[in-house]
């Protein structure tokens, strides 16, 4: 009886360690908007999430703060990888004001990738300079590491 006792805390103890692991960003994730970690596939409903850039023109070389959020105060999430990209689909700019940022070719992207659960993050995203045109954010938002979006987006003008 003990013997199975034992083993029974063993594998909660195991399982529950396995679940509790970070998400992992690197260099990868850049091109695939992907943490590694995630055990599930992208959920195709629509994402329970907003991701919110204040102003729909953007002064070239200022900076902005771009809000992620739930669309409703009782939805969290533990995760996010996000990235702006030019029309082309190049990434640009820097984030300059995030929990944590990797770069991505010649720009930065934010992340976010403990399993602390989030209401809303706000974070600071430099324009480049010499830059016009469409930028796109892109996000991967994870509510935990089976359910997660890969398609929440914002857009605005650079001018």
């Amino acid at each position: 009886m003990a013997g199975r006792l034992s083993l029974a805390v063993a594998v909660s103890v195991v399982c529950s360690l396995v679940s509790a692991m970070p998400l992992q960003v690197t260099q990868s994730t850049c091109e695939s908007l992907l943490p590694e970690g995630l055990t599930g596939n992208p959920q195709t409903s629509e994402a329970p999430y907003l991701l919110m850039v204040p102003n729909e023109e953007i002064p070239s070389g200022s900076q902005i703060n771009v809000i992620l959020t739930g669309f409703d105060p009782n939805v969290t999430f533990e995760g996010f990888f996000i990235e702006a990209f030019n029309a082309e689909g190049q990434p640009i700019g820097s984030f300059v004001n995030a929990p944590k940022t990797i770069e991505c070719g010649s720009a930065t992207a934010a992340y976010q990738a403990d399993s602390s659960a989030k209401v809303v993050e706000m974070m600071t995203w430099a324009a480049p300079v010499d830059m016009a045109g469409i930028v796109t954010f892109r996000a991967t938002v994870v509510m935990n590491d089976e359910f997660y979006w890969n398609d929440v987006t914002a857009k605005a003008m650079l001018a």
